[in-house]
């Protein structure tokens, strides 16, 4: 489980989908008011969706996609990124916008 943390809400989840202003944690729906630019979450994910960028203090399991940067630890498969990524050890494919830093990564495309 980790700490969803925006728009001064403080969440726990491990899976999180987050589009415009709408987002869905745990399947769960959640009405929230406001755009989310960046997302913070702390500690371990199952797998990231957003719309903005994404901050991540702890791994994902599973895929990251987001449309503006992805900062993170271990990614468990693929990021696909609208802006920068900046990861630690990615194991599956890389997309990226704008610039790319990585310890390790399974493939890349730009």
């Amino acid at each position: 489980m980790a700490v969803i943390l925006f728009n001064g809400k403080r969440l726990t989840g491990a899976s999180i989908i987050i589009t415009d202003s709408k987002v869905s944690l745990d399947g769960v729906d959640i009405d929230i008011k406001g755009a989310l630019d960046e997302v913070t979450i702390e500690g371990s994910v199952v797998q990231v969706n957003s719309s903005g960028s994404v901050k991540v203090v702890g791994n994902v399991a599973g895929d990251v996609k987001a449309g503006g940067s992805v900062n993170c630890d271990d990614v468990g498969q693929n990021v696909i990124a609208g802006g920068s990524v900046n990861c630690d050890d990615i194991k599956g494919d890389v997309s990226a916008g704008g610039s790319l830093r990585a310890r390790n990564i399974g493939s890349l495309s730009f």
